[in-house]
């Protein structure tokens, strides 16, 4: 089974894959500034693979602009899953799970419209998809009132991201601790889905995250099906189904 946590935005993204059978993991990061991709690969281990995101062009129209950089996210991310389940060696049952939108923001239609291509591909390519709220994210974290900067002093306590992605005011280092909460809670999903018993290593904010319902999700996290055409089967045990 391979595991992904994806960030996704306008103009920039990333992803981290894991392949639950062997531990190996790999970070794609896609970035709208070809200068700072040149100096992060310089860097970088080979644990990351950057993709170049085109900037909006002199004159060019919003609308076109939104629907070339959905093709593009598309592109980029479809090429991330497939090669890293190529690399670790064969066709494996895919779950990936992905922020979902704060409503609240001024920006939420246009950033639909963008991403939208890429849930498309993930749903025809039967990949199961989790999408989850911001704040579920945030408290996974830790709290709900965290900022980015917060999340991402959190996710480096467990990855160590290096320094030069995670410098400046826009950075792909809030992209990357995102994605390593979203592939982290994927995974704690399985292992409780699997085993009720694996609750009780979660502290209160994560087993909140497992439990809460709102406006948009009345169901909790267990009981709400997984996006797609054909999910992958996994295995309640026999305390579960009782």
């Amino acid at each position: 089974m391979v595991l992904g946590g994806l960030d996704l935005s306008k103009n920039h993204f990333a992803i981290i894959m894991k392949n639950m059978k062997n531990g190996e993991y790999h970070c794609y990061v896609g970035w709208s500034s070809l200068s700072a991709i040149k100096k992060w690969k310089k860097v970088c281990s080979d644990f990351y693979t950057f993709y170049y995101l085109p900037k909006k062009g002199k004159g060019e129209y919003q609308e076109h602009y939104d629907m070339e950089a959905g093709k593009t996210l598309r592109e980029a991310v479809a090429i991330s899953i497939s090669n890293f389940v190529i690399r670790t060696g064969g066709k494996y049952p895919v779950l990936v799970s992905l922020e979902g939108y704060a409503y609240s923001g001024s920006q939420v239609v246009g950033l639909a419209e963008i991403t939208r291509p890429v849930k498309e591909m993930m749903y025809d390519s039967f990949c199961a998809i989790r999408i989850h709220d911001p704040l579920s994210l945030k408290m996974w974290a830790g709290s709900g009132n965290f900022s980015k900067e917060q999340v991402l002093n959190e996710a480096r306590k467990h990855v160590n991201f290096p320094d030069i992605l995670c410098q400046g005011k826009s950075n792909p280092g809030f992209d990357l601790a995102d994605a390593l909460f979203l592939k982290t809670m994927l995974e704690w999903e399985v292992k409780v889905r699997n085993d009720p018993e694996y609750m009780r290593y979660l502290n209160e904010k994560q087993i909140q995250v497992f439990n809460r319902v709102t406006r948009g999700n009345p169901v909790n996290l267990l009981n709400r099906p997984f996006l797609a055409i054909e999910q992958p089967k996994i295995k309640r045990s026999k305390a579960k189904e009782n």
